[in-house]
């Protein structure tokens, strides 16, 4: 399925004279948490984002591929792993 199609499949179900009065707004966000949910190991719980335009997201997209191909090439970027040198940043 093509995304305009599941951007019509949203007003499809709805009759000609109402779909031109239908407003969408999709967002697109990276999230990401941080801490652990046991309250005794550790009782802050963070949870941040970023909102941005498809226009943005298409270039940071780019660029984020450029920077994860540069060398030493990583698949991904997780912070508990780059700051406890495990997993993709392991030796």
């Amino acid at each position: 399925m093509s995304a305009s199609d599941a951007v019509w499949s949203l007003f499809s179900g709805l009759p000609s004279s109402k779909r031109g009065n239908c407003l969408i707004m999709v967002l697109q966000a990276a999230i990401d948490d941080s801490g652990e949910m046991d309250e005794w190991k550790d009782p802050m719980f963070v949870l941040a984002g970023f909102i941005a335009d498809s226009t943005d997201w298409a270039e940071f997209s780019d660029e984020w591929e450029k920077a994860l191909l540069e060398f030493p090439t990583i698949e991904y970027f997780k912070m508990v792993e780059a700051s406890g040198l495990r997993g993709q940043f392991a030796g």
